[in-house]
């Protein structure tokens, strides 16, 4: 007898759950994102390497320069963007 009143309160419990997660989809019906959804890529580790290495070689030039360091980390942040989007592109084809 006790077996089966720890099923019956399993049964229910379940079914209160499968409810409770069928709402979900009723939210998705809202308006559609503003932002247009971003494709990730993963790069390879490979990839990943000459980025840096391209960066680390532009901070060594710039410091040699004189720069002073936040014009260095933007201009190696700008660099490190335009390379991992070009990479992106070139995994992705």
């Amino acid at each position: 007898m006790l077996a089966l009143s720890a099923e019956r309160r399993r049964s229910r419990s379940r079914s209160r759950d499968a409810a409770r997660f069928s709402r979900v989809d009723d939210e998705a019906d809202g308006p559609p994102p503003t932002e247009k959804p971003t494709e990730k890529v993963e790069l390879s580790r490979e990839a990943k390497r000459e980025v840096e290495l391209s960066i680390m070689e532009l901070r060594d030039e710039l410091e040699e320069e004189g720069l002073d360091e936040d014009a260095i980390d933007a201009r190696c942040d700008a660099l490190r963007t335009k390379l991992l989007e070009k990479a992106a592109a070139d995994a992705v084809k």
